[in-house]
């Protein structure tokens, strides 16, 4: 649990989006997980003017660093790298409005602060904070 909001500014320009249905565009998503289900994190953005989704990157903030854990990039020849403890139990998944990461079996030090990064191919792209709370049953 957090006692305080913490927002994490990646890129100058950079736009915190809603992601969860009904959200200010402002807030950051608080989302809660239980230990050994899947959980989705979705990461809506506006694609304006010819557009095209490029690259999106999850990270999640350890001691005070933005650590990536999953970098998805559209062309297929570029790999999509789950990194970290999300190694073989995530995979994202991009339309044309949202990217969703999907964490499989969910466990306690999946617990934090994450940062959706979505980058445009003209220029840099829109971010969501998500705080996610993982309980056992």
């Amino acid at each position: 649990m957090f006692s305080s909001p913490m927002i994490v500014w990646w890129a100058v320009g950079t736009v915190l989006l809603s992601a969860v249905l009904g959200e200010d565009l402002a807030s950051d998503a608080q989302v809660e997980g239980i230990v050994g289900q899947n959980l989705q994190l979705k990461c809506p953005f506006t694609l304006n003017n010819g557009d095209a989704l490029y690259k999106n990157s999850w990270k999640m903030l350890n001691e005070g660093s933005l650590v990536t854990v999953y970098s998805y990039y559209q062309d297929p020849s570029n790999p999509r790298h789950p990194l970290r403890h999300l190694v073989n139990r995530s995979e994202v998944v991009c339309t044309k409005k949202e990217c969703v990461l999907t964490i499989e079996r969910v466990q306690a030090e999946d617990e934090g602060t994450y940062e959706c990064d979505i980058e445009f191919d003209r220029k840099v792209g829109q971010s969501k904070v998500f705080h996610l709370s993982v309980y056992s049953t």
